[in-house]
């Protein structure tokens, strides 16, 4: 298979692509991923291959396994039993994982391969995986590929040369990580990732840091910041692949490629909002980001010397409202939503009751619908949205960060089978469960218990039970 005549297949099935595994299996993932960086690095110094590929690889072969070869998935107390077997040829079991990974990925050839752009990637581990898919059932995209994704419907070997067309693959794909890794602002899509061999640095006002590989005439990123945080993660991401570290000459102009942009220190952000950050600090970039745009538009409505994110959540009952106590759970948990903004911002005393509110939710339209909730909160001086995109990560983050977060639910039926609609408000987690001030009562009595203040919901059935929408500021 020739990797020109497949280039454009693999770019416009990638461009195509959605991500269609549910939010939780493609955070699992990519979580474990991104939490073991750091020896992935080691085989990305040994090897030349990226990090977040060789984490891929390991994730399908092996299921993150580190007791496992990184080859087939066999466990490290011995040679590799399955194809291939016998490896490392070199020295004696039990292997350290960082011994079988570099066999695995030097016996295939992949420290050979120079295109790790995006159509690189995918022909690579198509071709590491094998072309038994193009060959013999073309009809059928590889699911090693794209599994996860729209493009992988169903069809997959069950065993080595059997077919069933039926069989739907249960893994993750490689263009379905990918992804989620670009969300998260790992890695770029658009650009082609090089090894770096060697770093340099060029001393001014605000230091400029260059990573280089070998007589390349552009390097492989430049940053330029003050901040020690920045420094080191670049440092991080291509210290174990250079080897050598120059201070630049004076008179070497200061090259103008920047593959990375750090945000600006702001001399005038307050203390608080950097112990309030503190807290999402282990959560992704892109996730930290989105917190801040959240505290920024938070600060915009502040009247108080500062925010306390500490503010305690109000509890509402939708019981007890004055109409329609049995469907207003969606004005009841935005009421308790928009009371904690009056406190925190010291925009106002709260509210008293959430039948005001709830009046208020009526002159636009029906409470069931978001769009009446959004017009109602900014008759109240708050510009709101409600999100759909299934961002659990997110409202993880906002959790911990202290703001609390309204939520839509399958109430109803068993975990494996939810069904009905309700609305609560997600105030905290601990110890593997969501803390929530439901409006109805307990879940977890099947409602029996009318009295939802700080109710408990399990992460395992908040996952199943989720229907991915939440409100933030706008």
């Amino acid at each position: 298979m020739n990797f020109e005549e497949l280039k454009y297949e693999y770019e416009r099935l990638f461009k195509q692509a959605v991500i269609s595994a549910s939010s939780t299996e493609i955070q699992l993932v990519t979580n474990r991923i991104v939490t073991n960086k750091e020896r992935y690095l080691k085989i990305q110094g040994k090897t030349n291959v990226p990090w977040y590929l060789v984490g891929i690889i390991h994730n399908l072969e092996a299921s993150g396994n580190f007791a496992c070869h990184l080859h087939n998935g066999d466990s490290l107390s011995g040679r590799t039993v399955q194809v291939p077997s016998g490896r490392p040829k070199k020295g004696n079991p039990p292997f350290t994982w960082e011994e079988s990974a570099v066999d695995a990925i030097k016996y295939d050839g992949l420290h050979k391969w120079k295109d790790w752009s995006i159509p690189g990637i995918l022909y690579c581990l198509e071709k590491y995986n094998g072309w038994g898919y193009r060959l013999y059932h073309p009809e059928v995209k590889s699911p090693y590929l794209w599994s996860g994704t729209s493009v992988y419907i169903k069809g997959k070997y069950v065993a080595d040369g059997k077919f069933d067309s039926n069989a739907v693959s249960q893994q993750i794909g490689v263009a379905a990580i990918l992804k989620e890794l670009e969300n998260r602002g790992e890695i770029s899509a658009t650009q082609t990732y090089r090894t770096a061999t060697w770093i340099e640095l060029f001393p001014s006002k605000k230091p400029v840091m260059a990573a280089w590989q070998g007589s390349e005439p552009e390097p492989v990123e430049v940053i330029s910041s003050n901040s020690t945080k920045d420094l080191i993660t670049f440092l991080k991401d291509h210290g174990s692949g250079a080897r050598t570290f120059l201070i630049a000459q004076p008179t070497k102009p200061i090259p103008k490629l920047a593959t990375r942009k750090f945000p600006e220190q702001n001399s005038q952000e307050t203390e608080g909002n950097e112990n309030f950050l503190s807290k999402v600090s282990n959560f992704p970039v892109t996730i930290r980001d989105a917190v801040k745009r959240q505290i920024d538009r938070l600060e915009k409505y502040v009247k108080v010397s500062n925010i306390n994110l500490d503010t305690k959540t109000k509890f509402f009952s939708q019981r007890d409202n004055y109409t329609m106590p049995h469907r207003t759970c969606n004005s009841s948990a935005n009421a308790m939503y928009l009371d904690w903004l009056l406190r925190v911002t010291g925009t106002g005393d709260g509210l008293e009751t959430d039948d005001g509110y709830l009046k208020t939710v009526l002159q636009y339209a029906d409470t069931i619908y978001h769009h009446a909730q959004t017009s109602a909160i900014k008759h109240y001086g708050f510009k709101t949205k409600w999100m759909t995109d299934e961002d659990l990560l997110f409202i993880e983050a906002l959790i911990d960060c202290g703001f609390p977060v309204v939520v839509n639910i399958l109430h109803r039926g068993p975990q494996s089978a939810p069904r009905g609609g309700h609305i609560i408000l997600l105030i905290g987690r601990k110890e593997g469960q969501w803390i929530a001030h439901d409006p109805y009562g307990t879940l977890e009595s099947g409602y029996s218990n009318t009295n939802g203040q700080f109710s408990r919901i399990s992460e395992s059935e908040f996952s199943n039970r989720w229907q991915g929408g939440y409100r933030i500021l706008a």
